[in-house]
């Protein structure tokens, strides 16, 4: 997988603006030249693939991928790091409010001690607190 993202990369970042889920306005790098990907990897075999998903019908590019291992909020990776973890930050006020909804407190989840953990994190943040960075390890 080495150099996977390289081909999408530019020489020099240009800085961009995205919002939020709480509709904050924050400012960031843009290293890539289409942000709209999704890699799709295949563990049985070993391939990775790269998927543009802003021309899919489907809504995963506004909804983000669902989170069903602890029920946080939905996982829409904002960059790489590494090229093995994907990352997403999230305000530690969104995670606050994310732990009271209803999604969450009714949401099934793959491992329960896992969501007990996450809301425990949310309930020790206060609303200045630096964003949360979730993280997605490719294996």
């Amino acid at each position: 997988m080495m150099g996977l993202n390289n081909s999408f990369r530019r020489p020099s970042p240009i800085q961009e603006t995205f919002v939020t889920m709480s509709g904050q306005m924050v400012n960031r790098d843009r290293w890539y030249y289409d942000t709209n990907l999704l890699l799709l990897y295949k563990k049985s075999t070993g391939k990775s693939t790269l998927v543009d998903i802003s021309r899919l019908e489907d809504d995963v590019f506004i909804r983000g991928l669902v989170n069903d291992i602890d029920g946080g909020p939905n996982f829409y990776p904002a960059f790489m790091v590494d090229e093995t973890k994907l990352v997403m930050p999230v305000l530690a006020s969104e995670l606050k409010n994310h732990i009271v909804s209803e999604s969450f407190l009714s949401s099934i989840v793959k491992n329960p001690e896992k969501k007990k953990s996450l809301e425990k994190l949310a309930n020790s943040l206060s609303d200045n607190d630096n964003p949360v960075l979730l993280v997605v390890t490719l294996k």
